[in-house]
């Protein structure tokens, strides 16, 4: 996958487009090959969460995630819908062991990119096992870090696409 580490020359603005172009194109890639999307981004995690965390790991872990922000769950068939939650679970999973307060803030815009098309079409979908585990899974931490005053503004988001899949 595609790093980009902090670069701040005359290119920034660059840099930014084609990473944005870079996640529309694996958006769309994993509409038709999501497990092989799926499989090359945990790999591509799990290699960088065995690295010495420095900044340009950060920035690269944090790079990878926003890699995903155009992945769109799909809703049917309930198969297609429970492999992108479990991979949401995948993510909800590293979202609560990591620490680092960039990577935690770059998974929560995740969820909110991901969860906002999700709350908007979901229906009986809300009594998959994947979704209520997914919900239970994130409710009660970002509850918590929602209180927190460096968390705050970017936890707030993701809380409220969660409360939205549960109360649909």
């Amino acid at each position: 996958m595609l790093f980009l580490s902090r670069y701040s020359g005359t290119n920034t603005g660059n840099v930014h487009i084609i990473a944005d172009l870079y996640a529309e194109v694996i958006g769309v890639l994993a509409q038709s090959k999501f497990q092989a999307v799926r499989k090359k981004f945990v790999t591509e995690l799990k290699e960088l969460r065995q690295k010495e965390q420095s900044p340009h790991v950060v920035q690269s872990i944090i790079s990878l995630i926003m890699g995903m922000k155009f992945f769109r769950v799909k809703m049917y068939p309930v198969e297609e819908f429970e492999a992108s939650f479990q991979f949401m679970q995948e993510c909800a999973q590293y979202f609560l062991e990591v620490k680092d307060k960039d990577i935690k803030h770059a998974l929560a815009g995740l969820f909110v990119e991901i969860l906002i098309p999700v709350a908007a079409a979901v229906k009986n979908e809300v009594n998959v096992p994947c979704l209520k585990n997914f919900v239970e899974m994130l409710y009660q931490n970002t509850f918590e870090l929602s209180s927190r005053k460096k968390h705050s503004l970017v936890i707030y988001n993701v809380f409220g696409r969660i409360r939205d899949q549960e109360r649909a």
